[in-house]
């Protein structure tokens, strides 16, 4: 009997064994990018869906507020000696919860200065340069939140 060479059956065995560790190597570095990739687009999409969001409710509150601020505008100027209701502002009120939701604290706060800008104007014979001065400062705060050029108010913002 001749004894057997187990130099080539090693290195077969051997060579098999390498080649299958470097597939499921491939295979769950491959499956680590992919999620790693995923995560990251599912974190891109919350954050566009996020600033959509945002960007539509400053839309409805700045399209409210001069929906209002008109209307008192418009009617001083026509000296009518009519007082809006007492409810008059509650639809700024309203978009002021959704405000709350998804804009800064320093953000909110200007608007409810520009809101009380507002109602001191409307109903306790305040100054129109104070509203148009604290609704311009909230545009500046929304501006910032978005990471937009800061832009020069020099008629006001209406």
């Amino acid at each position: 009997m001749t004894a057997m060479d187990y130099s080539t059956l090693v290195q077969t065995t051997l060579g098999g064994a390498l080649a299958l560790g470097g597939v499921f190597l491939g295979q769950w570095w491959a499956e680590r990018r992919t999620v790693a990739r995923e995560r990251r687009e599912r974190e891109q999409e919350q954050k566009v869906w996020a600033r959509d969001i945002g960007y539509e409710t400053h839309v409805q509150f700045i399209s409210t507020y001069q929906r209002l601020y008109k209307a008192v505008k418009v009617g001083r100027k026509r000296d009518y000696d009519i007082e809006p209701a007492k409810d008059y502002l509650v639809p700024l009120h309203d978009q002021m919860t959704s405000l709350r939701l998804i804009t800064q604290q320093a953000t909110q706060d200007k608007a409810w200065i520009a809101i009380s800008a507002l109602d001191t104007y409307t109903y306790r014979g305040g100054q129109w340069p104070d509203v148009e001065m604290f609704f311009a400062r909230y545009l500046e705060a929304v501006r910032e939140d978005f990471k937009l050029t800061p832009m020069e108010v020099e008629d006001g913002p209406f």
